[in-house]
């Protein structure tokens, strides 16, 4: 039998894939921000890739200069956390944001195939 069942021209993977896209991209978005703190911190601040990381997280530039005149010491670990802490929630709302437009993309798709 197939695994997949109609209820009016929707199938039950449809349904599946428009309720967990937004939970998707925000776990995809959380592990990209890991990579991309983890890449930061041990690249060095010459190379291609530190370069590439730095811009990705530009819009990040004005919170990070703000935390570090607030503490005026980055060398501890809780400003590491810190740190560490608003890297993953700017990427797990781009993951956010990413998951939900890929929903309304596959919601429109859906409602133009019935």
């Amino acid at each position: 039998m197939a695994q997949l069942f109609s209820l009016g021209g929707i199938t039950h993977h449809n349904i599946m894939i428009k309720k967990h896209t937004v939970g998707f991209g925000a776990i995809i978005g959380l592990v990209i921000g890991v990579i991309a703190f983890v890449a930061g911190l041990s690249l060095p601040p010459d190379s291609f890739l530190s370069k590439a990381v730095e811009v990705s997280q530009s819009p990040l530039l004005p919170v990070i200069t703000w935390m570090q005149h607030e503490s005026h010491h980055w060398g501890s670990n809780t400003d590491l956390f810190k740190l560490l802490a608003v890297v993953l929630c700017y990427w797990t709302l781009l993951g956010l944001l990413a998951g939900l437009g890929c929903r309304l993309i596959i919601g429109r798709k859906d409602s133009h195939a019935a």
